[in-house]
């Protein structure tokens, strides 16, 4: 089970770098700008790059890397960083994103499937030491 979590976890995290890359084009991002420096424009389109590669790290450890994922010290402190990151993401659309302007909840209840996917596997394992449960 842990590995379809991560397996869906990786896809889905696919999904959502795939809708970060494209977000300056969809929405306009430079012309919404408008008048700023064409640095400000350069720095908001490196963060998003920036946050589209770890998105894809995430996702290719959960699809290729899932053992060492759930056998490793080290692949369980990276689910619960990727855990936390959607967290994180969840916390943000609610208090910074106000969702209840726009009534967005569905956006909530995808981070917190996906902090979901990855928290489980690290529950559920157990110790670092015990294999995955297939």
């Amino acid at each position: 089970m842990e590995r379809m979590l991560l397996f869906a976890g990786g896809l889905l995290t696919v999904l959502m770098t795939l809708f970060k890359l494209a977000m300056p084009y969809l929405f306009h991002w430079q012309a919404a700008m408008g008048s700023s420096p064409a640095g400000m424009w350069s720095i908001l389109f490196a963060e998003n790059l920036g946050i589209s590669l770890v998105l894809l790290f995430f996702s290719c450890m959960s699809i290729f890397q899932w053992r060492e994922l759930l056998m490793t010290g080290l692949g369980k402190t990276v689910l619960l960083c990727m855990g936390a990151l959607w967290i994180f993401r969840t916390a943000a659309e609610i208090l910074i994103f106000k969702i209840g302007v726009d009534g967005a909840w569905w956006r909530v209840f995808l981070f917190l499937a996906l902090a979901a996917v990855y928290l489980i596997p690290l529950v559920s394992t157990g110790p670092a030491s015990r294999k995955p449960r297939f």
